[in-house]
């Protein structure tokens, strides 16, 4: 949940750093916030697919091990 917060928040903070570098309101000020933005986007989405890999060989091993016995 958190990662996909992020994820949200850094692209559309790259979106308006794009459209104000476009418009030329800023030019360094903006440039480093995109940088950092889209670091910030790169770095949650590389959580958010580990998390994903990491639940599904939870889920393959649980299902290789196969029903427990009743007690």
């Amino acid at each position: 949940m958190r990662q996909r917060l992020i994820l949200a928040t850094t692209a559309s903070c790259a979106l308006v750093m794009l459209v104000a570098i476009h418009n030329g309101a800023f030019d360094a000020g903006a440039a480093a916030v995109l940088v950092a933005a889209l670091l910030l986007f790169v770095r949650a989405a590389f959580r958010l697919v580990d998390d994903v890999e990491r639940r599904d060989e939870e889920r393959t091993a649980r299902t290789r091990r196969g029903p427990h016995p009743p007690a």
